[in-house]
């Protein structure tokens, strides 16, 4: 029991040294809520990039069904062909835009996330004692 009490003592007083200054929290408080607007961002462009990749499918399909059509024609199977290409073209840049504003965002929101959790770690009390003095490292989490 004695044991166990100077235990507690001790890492009463090693918290006690190892509290974040006023700077510290406040500069991790930012992080935390600059982190969590990237996150917040990532998460946007994914959902507004499934739009444009979704319509990009269909633009694809109907440009290269529109410069299959019409053979016997040459006229018609040129003004058809050249309208299917236009469709074509701009159904892959729809589509590109959208996958670029899905990966885009995929990868913002997941640093943001991982960001995030590291400095909201850091500013949690639960036996996070990290000082800057060499050797000295707790941390107890559930």
């Amino acid at each position: 029991m004695k044991a166990l009490f100077i235990s507690w003592l001790i890492l009463v007083s090693v918290h006690g040294m190892c509290q974040l200054t006023p700077e510290q929290q406040s500069v991790y408080e930012n992080k935390v809520v600059r982190f969590e607007r990237m996150k917040n961002t990532g998460t946007i462009m994914m959902i507004s990039g499934a739009v444009p990749a979704l319509a990009g499918i269909p633009l694809i399909i109907k440009g290269i069904r529109e410069m299959d059509n019409d053979y016997e024609d040459a006229g018609s199977w040129l003004a058809s062909w050249l309208s299917g290409t236009g469709l074509f073209t701009v159904g892959i840049v729809v589509e590109g835009i959208g996958n670029g504003l899905i990966g885009g965002g995929l990868a913002l929101s997941i640093i943001g996330n991982q960001k995030m959790k590291e400095y909201q770690g850091k500013l949690t009390i639960g036996f996070s004692f990290d000082c800057e003095i060499q050797g000295l490292r707790l941390v107890y989490r559930f």
